[in-house]
């Protein structure tokens, strides 16, 4: 599985729940296997850049950035990370044009319009968890009380058990 693995400032700044698309794009991706990769902020004026050996993608991050443009930058430079499994390609090219049309170029930018699907299923599980939260929900201390009831403890003893654990 996916673990992205961001900066604190770029957790902080951008807001964005990295466990969460994590677990998104690994899902949209496929990814069975364990793959790490870093993602932090840039300063450097790109939108975004995978850095190969590093398994890094940096972030160029306004103040007001987007959850959609944060998304759609991982989408294509995790692409690239992949991309490198397969083959090295070369990242030197004579022009903008030579860049643009490269392969793995538009294969990313294929990728990259995922985003908007990909936001959606990020919000939906944002507002499952706000309702879960709002509702007082905790699957666990449900499943602890289901399992109570069939051994035969009533809420009760499993409150007094909760409350005194020794």
């Amino acid at each position: 599985m996916l673990k992205l693995k961001p900066t604190i400032g770029i957790a902080k700044r951008t807001g964005v729940d990295f466990d969460l698309l994590s677990f998104i794009i690994s899902r949209v991706y496929n990814i069975r296997e364990d793959v790490i990769i870093y993602v932090k902020m840039t300063k450097m004026n790109v939108h975004a850049a995978y850095f190969h050996g590093q398994d890094t993608v940096k972030i160029y991050v306004k103040e007001n950035c987007s959850l959609r443009y944060i998304i759609g930058c991982l989408l294509h430079e995790i692409r690239h990370h992949f991309q490198f499994q397969i083959k090295e390609f070369n990242t030197v090219y004579r022009s903008y044009r030579e860049y643009f049309n490269s392969p793995e170029e538009v294969d990313a930018r294929k990728c990259e319009k995922l985003t908007t699907a990909v936001c959606k299923i990020y919000n939906t599980f944002k507002v499952i968890e706000k309702k879960k939260e709002d509702l007082g929900i905790d699957y666990f201390m449900e499943l602890r009380y289901n399992e109570a009831v069939e051994n035969n403890k009533t809420k009760q003893q499993l409150d007094n058990a909760t409350a005194n654990p020794n």
